[in-house]
């Protein structure tokens, strides 16, 4: 398994996890040849066509919620320890900030929103020469203010300032 991927747990795009859903196949028994052995779309109907997955099998059926009850959650994702996310980063490049029940819930929610929002990336190339020149002379001409640690800029402008 990879980093991040907890056990028993097959890689699929939402995609793939509704048609094989709709078709009542089991995703853990298709082979994923998508990035990191994720299952795609060309795999369920891979296995559909050839019959390469087993059917899913049967939930119990669920006792019948009261009405008005709301709509039953997802399971929530099994979090990994602190020693499993400090050991992917390198011994003294981080601080340690304690967990109070602000923190806990922003990454809760950062979590439950990765792992059920299905995401996009896309990348753009730009030429940024003219834009870096025009930071430089900007930043070049800002007026310096006496701080206790000595003379500093009055503003700095960043690459991501003069993009937005």
């Amino acid at each position: 398994p990879h980093k991040g991927e907890g056990e028993g747990r097959t890689r699929a795009t939402p995609l793939a996890r509704r048609l094989a859903r709709e078709a009542d196949l089991n995703l853990s028994a298709i082979a994923g040849t998508g990035p990191h052995g994720r299952v795609v779309k060309a795999d369920v109907d891979a296995a559909i066509a050839g019959g390469g997955a087993k059917p899913a099998a049967k939930a119990a059926p669920a006792a019948k919620a009261p009405a008005g009850a709301p709509a039953a959650a997802a399971a929530p994702v099994k979090a990994m320890s602190d020693e499993q996310v400090l050991k992917l980063f390198e011994q003294g490049s981080y601080d340690l900030v304690p967990h109070d029940n602000m923190r806990k819930t922003i990454a809760r929610r950062l979590v439950e929103a990765k792992t059920t929002i299905p995401h996009f990336y896309l990348t753009l190339d730009c030429e940024l020469d003219a834009l870096l020149a025009l930071r430089t002379q900007i930043n070049a001409a800002a007026p310096v203010k006496k701080t206790d640690k000595g003379e500093a800029p009055a503003y700095k402008l960043s690459v991501n300032d003069m993009v937005i």
